[in-house]
């Protein structure tokens, strides 16, 4: 109204400045912390206003911090996956001496250490990066990462299995923290366009990273030592420790120059209004009272919740399928259970799993390798690895261009019905029936691909601006419980189906993921019916600027 008082937060620079960046009020300086109540603007005809200030978001930097964004999470992808791409090098090194029968208990609890803290440490690390800031956080959290695998790198080293865990640990305790950092970041600097591919060039430098790992770490091994394969991917963090530290200067600058422009603006717009009303004064300073804490949840969206349980669920429904995905491809496509070979003295066997080599021979010696049995079942291994990186590489490569589509023509919404019951109909297919695993594999991908290039950039449509980080970490939280459950539940059903009459043995399992999806789909659903919602998720981001944030009306 006009000669009334309006507060100058962060919901009113969005309003005059619809591109303002999401963090113009976070404490990164000290001066932030004080808000000003100013005399609202009057417009004049003789005195027009001057423009307001572009935020991050039409900065032609964004593309430097798109580059770095995804160069500081490649060593995280790098690393978490060098135990599995070094396993049968590290139960060789360790093969001798007293650590020889806890090795493989060890080598689970090498990935334990990681998941378990990660199903709180994610809500914590949102919380951190609203409330402190980009520059702390991500500092704080690639510092973790490349301690962790320096110390993971000196405990292989020093063949210390102790130290190898305590490494794991806390390169977990930046890992997924981290993952929601940079979500929080790129959410800030490609707001309103272009957020949907942004996330999807992240993801393919992460997937890219997790895919260089599986060929190269094994090979750097085999030349030189597990250690130097180690101290390799500690290199990798280093570079992507660098990474993180320039984009926190590069997104640092950038938002000193905002609030300066900011307040230069808010300034000019009150010398015009003093020009013409000189009994206007100027308002005393007081503290700003926002702040981000955990109970802030509540007041998350019906939207956001669904589209968080759909997060478990499909994710549970990928990523842990790929634990079991080997032993399934082998025994339905590749190398099947039940067929007989000659062992090395001429005598007929039957492959089962009592019976997994030629008896009196194993196919690790050099007798075995030439057995024909020996030879075929390490072509099958072969044929199934490259089936099984279907799904990551088909990301690493679609998710930019899938991403470029979404923020052109919109649909997310929608998408997300498609991903869930594409996946639901391929794990039904992988369970019961003979269509090649190549092929329902490539369906895995479509779907995964899909889901994460529409579900990540719509987490800041259902969340207020000031806790994007937060709703990042709640959803990355709620994932990793779907993560750790999902393998214990997957352990039991496969125990009290792989006997029953089915198509194979894993046809429970199958039947189980699809379940899963059944429930994402069904979730998805559901906001197809809330006409708001629909409305804001299937919105292009070149139309962004024309629709707000979900009412907190319409969504509790």
């Amino acid at each position: 109204m006009p000669g009334g008082t309006t507060h100058v937060s962060n919901a009113f620079v969005q309003r005059l400045s619809p591109h303002a960046s999401a963090d113009l009020n976070q404490p990164l300086l000290q001066d932030t912390n004080t808000v000003v109540d100013l005399p609202a603007p009057r417009q004049h005809d003789n005195a027009p206003a001057p423009a307001p200030p572009s935020g991050k978001s039409r900065l032609r930097s964004r593309w430097l911090v798109l580059v770095l964004s995804s160069l500081m999470q490649l060593g995280n992808y790098y690393c978490y996956d060098n135990p599995a791409a070094l396993l049968v090098e590290m139960r060789e090194q360790f093969s001798e001496g007293p650590q020889k029968a806890q090795f493989d208990f060890y080598y689970e609890m090498l990935y334990s250490v990681y998941s378990l803290p990660n199903i709180f440490l994610p809500l914590l690390g949102g919380l951190l990066v609203d409330r402190v800031g980009m520059l702390f956080s991500i500092v704080l959290f690639s510092s973790l990462l490349l301690g962790g695998q320096v110390l993971f790198a000196l405990g292989d080293t020093i063949s210390s299995l102790n130290v190898m865990l305590l490494g794991r640990a806390l390169f977990g305790l930046g890992g997924e923290s981290m993952a929601v950092a940079q979500s929080s970041v790129v959410a800030q600097w490609f707001q309103g366009k272009e957020l949907a591919m942004a996330l999807g060039v992240n993801l393919s430098f992460s997937r890219l990273g997790s895919v260089v790992n599986n060929a190269i770490s094994p090979a750097i091994a085999r030349m030189a030592s597990v250690s130097v394969a180690l101290w390799f991917g500690a290199l990798v963090c280093l570079c992507s420790w660098a990474s993180a530290l320039a984009l926190s200067l590069v997104d640092r600058h950038h938002t000193r120059a905002i609030r300066r422009a900011e307040r230069r603006w808010r300034h000019e717009q009150m010398r015009q209004q003093l020009q013409h009303d000189t009994s206007a004064k100027l308002p005393p300073v007081k503290e700003a009272t926002e702040r981000i804490s955990l109970s802030d949840t509540r007041s998350f969206s019906s939207a956001f919740w669904i589209l968080a349980l759909c997060t478990v669920v499909i994710y549970s429904s990928v990523l842990p399928f790929n634990n079991i995905a080997e032993a399934l491809l082998q025994d339905r496509d590749y190398f099947k259970y039940g067929t007989r070979w000659r062992d090395a003295h001429n005598r007929t066997f039957v492959y089962s799993p009592e019976t997994p080599n030629p008896p009196g021979t194993d196919c690790h010696s050099f007798a075995g390798q030439r057995l024909p049995f020996c030879k075929a079942r390490a072509a099958a291994k072969e044929h199934v690895s490259i089936v099984m990186s279907e799904p990551y590489v088909m990301s690493a490569c679609v998710s930019p261009v899938l991403g470029h589509l979404v923020d052109q023509r919109g649909g997310r919404a929608g998408l997300i019905v498609v991903s869930a019951m594409t996946l639901s109909i391929v794990h039904v297919l992988l369970g019961f029936s003979s269509i090649p695993a190549f092929l329902l594999l490539f369906g895995v991908g479509f779907s995964y691909c899909v889901f994460a290039a529409v579900l990540w950039p719509s987490i800041p449509l259902v969340v207020d601006v000031s806790q994007v980080g937060t709703g990042y970490g709640v959803v990355t939280s709620l994932q990793n419980v779907g993560l750790f459950l999902t393998p214990l539940v997957v352990g039991q059903v496969f125990d009290s189906t792989h006997t029953l009459p089915l198509s194979n043995e894993y046809s429970g399992v199958e039947l189980f993921f699809a379940l899963q999806g059944a429930v994402g789909l069904a979730a998805a659903i559901v906001l197809q019916f809330d006409a708001p919602v629909r409305k804001l998720l299937n919105a292009p981001n070149s139309s962004a600027e024309e629709h707000e944030q979900l009412p907190k009306e319409t969504s509790s």
